[in-house]
């Protein structure tokens, strides 16, 4: 979250072209603390008997399903946000942009409806739109669409479908 209030805070004065290094740093210490972690995640999973029963000082199986997927996301948001530090059409900001597309994709198209589910589905669509990628978002959105979220995750859909619009020049 830091790293990307100190992005929005560089968008917003931009006569400071070095303000984005500070950002990056920030990206760069959540990402690889979130990689590590999804890593932690992944052994404690492996580790956890299957009947979902789980010792009182650990996680239960469905509770190391859920923080895997915020997990998930999280990275996902931070890979977007350090694409974002970096110039339109810059190599580093295309596999930023790719990286965080790899992470959504199959947290969005899991059946399971949480917040973190939604989220993801909301920002594919952001990142395929920067990535150029406007068919894909636009499938992307329909999709979305068409599970009928809650208002609020509405709402976003249609604040990016005029970006989307926007972006194709329509």
């Amino acid at each position: 979250a830091r790293g990307e209030l100190l992005r929005q805070e560089v968008q917003v004065d931009l006569a400071d072209a070095n303000g984005l290094e500070p950002a990056k740093a920030e990206l760069r210490t959540a990402i690889a603390g979130l990689e590590q972690a999804s890593e932690q995640i992944e052994a404690a999973l492996r580790a956890t008997a299957p009947n979902n029963r789980a010792a009182e000082d650990q996680f239960s199986l469905p509770e190391l399903q859920a923080l895997q997927r915020n997990v998930a996301y999280q990275l996902a948001r931070g890979l977007r946000n350090q694409g974002l530090c970096y110039p339109a059409e810059s190599a580093d900001r295309t596999n930023s942009l790719t990286q965080a597309v790899e992470r959504l994709k199959p947290l969005a198209e899991l059946p399971v409806a949480d917040d973190t589910i939604w989220r993801s589905r909301v920002d594919l669509i952001v990142c395929l739109r920067l990535l150029g990628q406007y068919e894909e978002a636009t499938q992307a959105l329909s999709k979305l669409i068409a599970a009928k979220p809650a208002p609020a995750y509405l709402l976003r859909a249609m604040a990016e479908k005029i970006r989307l619009d926007l972006a194709q020049n329509k």
